[in-house]
């Protein structure tokens, strides 16, 4: 007769999700830091204008989506994973993320005034939009067991 009983060692417990979304949240903040931090640089290096903008957030973006991946990876789901789903995901999250900011602008702003939606709005999706990143990052992404 097969055991069909789940294996402690197959599933992470609660305490090991936990650490790993706190490890998420805060890879998440440092990244976000990084990114604003270089995209400045850059926008100064590239010159003035909107294409000079365009390309400093690329040259931003591009590195960094590598970055996250491998410290993703190696630090917080200490799993393999997949780097083009990795890329699907963020840019769905980028997507969701974007929707939810102006929705949480307009919230903020009904409940606390204006300029408080125009300042945190993108934050909160971003805190928002971090769960189902997380999951779906665990989920569908780092799922190979142990590097």
């Amino acid at each position: 007769m097969l055991n069909t009983a789940p294996d402690m060692h197959d599933e992470p417990n609660r305490r090991t999700i936990l650490f790993q979304f706190v490890k998420f949240l805060i890879n998440g903040g440092l990244l976000g830091l990084v990114a604003v931090a270089a995209q400045a640089l850059l926008y100064r290096l590239c010159g003035d204008g909107s294409f000079a903008y365009a390309l400093a957030s690329a040259l931003t973006y591009g590195p960094l989506i590598l970055i996250n991946f491998i410290i993703q990876q190696s630090w917080i789901f200490k799993r393999s994973g997949c780097l083009w789903r990795f890329v699907v995901i963020n840019l769905l999250m980028m997507l969701l993320v974007s929707l939810l900011s102006s929705l949480c602008k307009l919230a903020i702003d009904l409940i606390f005034w204006s300029p408080w939606g125009a300042r945190y709005g993108f934050l909160v999706a971003s805190l928002l939009g971090a769960i189902p990143s997380f999951l779906a990052q665990k989920r569908f992404v780092f799922t190979v067991r142990n590097l």
